[in-house]
């Protein structure tokens, strides 16, 4: 993946701010933290990214490389991020909480880097 990807896809993760509500259905998903915070969950490691309230006292942690790893997965994928896309690097991650599946999409739909279809979403293309 080129820096210059990766750079695109973090400009428009900023557009993303707390209280950003991910998802229309449902009262949950949303952003409760944004980039500086540091992911540790999960062996994070204290990456940069962002961190969603799932549940009434649930959370998890979506570190910006994350998302840059699965946007890059789903252009390789005909441009359509689904669970599939998820599933191969991070299937321990899905077993145990299979919400980030669509806790990352409505991240890329929020930040208009996909827009949903089904259970599906489709990459926009990137704007500098």
């Amino acid at each position: 993946m080129s820096t210059e990807l990766k750079r695109k896809i973090e400009d428009h993760l900023k557009e993303i701010c707390v209280n950003t509500k991910v998802c229309s259905k449902g009262k949950y998903k949303i952003i409760v933290e944004i980039p500086p915070y540091k992911c540790y969950r999960n062996n994070f490691g204290g990456s940069i990214g962002f961190k969603m309230k799932i549940g009434k006292n649930d959370f998890i942690e979506i570190p910006l490389d994350m998302l840059v790893i699965l946007y890059d997965r789903a252009l390789s994928n005909r441009k359509i991020y689904e669970r599939q896309v998820f599933a191969e690097p991070y299937k321990k991650l899905i077993e145990t909480k299979p919400c980030y599946v669509h806790a990352v999409g409505g991240i890329l739909e929020s930040a208009k880097l996909a827009r949903k279809q089904g259970n599906k979403y489709l990459l926009e293309d990137l704007k500098s």
